[in-house]
């Protein structure tokens, strides 16, 4: 991610709620309550909800979180979905569809 904000730093996000390099796709959808970063990579039609935080994370394509929840350094699988007030840290890996 670092080198891509010096490469390319154009592609990273930015924001009032984004903190440090924070890639998003284009499709996603992130509540402009959610904290995003730093380290994130938000994929093609994932979705972020009020008030939640994601660090150090990447979210696969289709993988949701809902609002109220905190994800760090972790891996979140395809089509996944992260409920509401959940905690996942500590390198969590989820698969796909879970």
């Amino acid at each position: 991610m670092s080198s891509l904000k010096e490469l390319s730093p154009e592609l990273l996000a930015t924001g009032e709620n984004i903190v440090g390099n924070v890639l998003i796709d284009a499709s996603a959808e992130v509540d402009p309550t959610a904290v995003i970063g730093p380290n994130v990579v938000v994929g093609p039609g994932c979705k972020v909800g009020a008030g939640s935080k994601v660090t150090n994370t990447t979210l696969m394509k289709g993988s949701s979180v809902a609002k109220s929840s905190y994800v760090d350094g972790s891996i979140i699988g395809w089509s996944s979905s992260i409920g509401s007030w959940c905690r996942v840290t500590n390198l969590s890996v989820i698969a796909e569809d879970v």
